[in-house]
């Protein structure tokens, strides 16, 4: 069954909590107090453990490009990772 939910961001500073039906969870957390003249501020994911990130151009599954001169910055439109079930340990 897939349902989909469109959801207002507010304008504040807000976490938000995603529970799994595994019992994982996963931290949301929007700091528009963040914001200077460069940037809307910042949108964290965090994660229930160390999780793999894919990140793609787009919707054709293109691997994204890296961005300046650090590793982790990739410019990307989608970010995919699994969540891991209940009984999975922490990927390595």
């Amino acid at each position: 069954m897939y349902s989909q939910q469109i959801i207002e961001i507010p304008e504040h500073d807000f976490d938000l909590t995603l529970k799994f039906s595994s019992g994982k969870v996963i931290h949301l957390q929007h700091r528009p107090s963040n914001a200077d003249t460069n940037y809307n501020g910042s949108f964290d994911i965090i994660m229930p453990e160390d999780v793999i990130i894919c990140t793609f151009k787009g919707e054709e599954l293109e691997p994204s490009e890296t961005v300046g001169d650090l590793p982790n910055q990739h410019l990307c439109q989608q970010i995919v990772f699994e969540i891991p079930g209940p009984d999975q340990p922490t990927f390595v």
